[in-house]
């Protein structure tokens, strides 16, 4: 509704969808600080954690992550630079088969391999390669994910 008095007053029409937070699903968040940190499965398998960060074009995973039996990815050969708080560092990219956050799903997802911080308490980054395929709303007050298909 606050969408719709914003288009009318500004009189312009706006025929892009919206994201209804009443329609997209709530994952829960867990706040760290001034960071969210969402559980995600990849392959369908144990659970892990990472922290939302809508700065990262590309999801990253610690290699313990790929330690775990199960967990189906693909060595794509390729390995990328990935600008760090500690500078550039050379890491390869996976694919995984499929990694869902809540009931939301990508298939064939490029993974950067880089290990975390030993205090950091995370799996890894979720980035907007995986957010891309989605209208998303990180909504503070209720430390939710809202997810919705485009």
């Amino acid at each position: 509704m606050l969408a719709e008095l914003a288009v009318a007053l500004s009189g312009k029409t706006d025929t892009s969808p919206q994201l209804s937070t009443t329609q997209a699903v709530g994952i829960p968040l867990q706040r760290r600080g001034n960071h969210f940190m969402v559980t995600a499965s990849p392959s369908r398998q144990r659970s892990i954690r990472l922290l939302i960060d809508t700065g990262a074009s590309l999801t990253m995973l610690a290699p313990e992550v790929f330690e775990q039996r199960g967990i189906r990815y693909k060595n794509s050969g390729r390995s990328e630079i990935f600008n760090t708080a500690n500078g550039p560092v050379r890491a390869p990219v996976y694919i995984l088969d499929t990694l869902t956050v809540g009931d939301s799903q990508v298939s064939q997802l490029e993974v950067g391999v880089l290990s975390m911080p030993a205090d950091a308490n995370m799996d890894g980054l979720l980035g907007m390669n995986f957010l891309r395929h989605f209208q998303f709303f990180i909504d503070q007050n209720e430390a939710l994910l809202r997810l919705s298909s485009h």
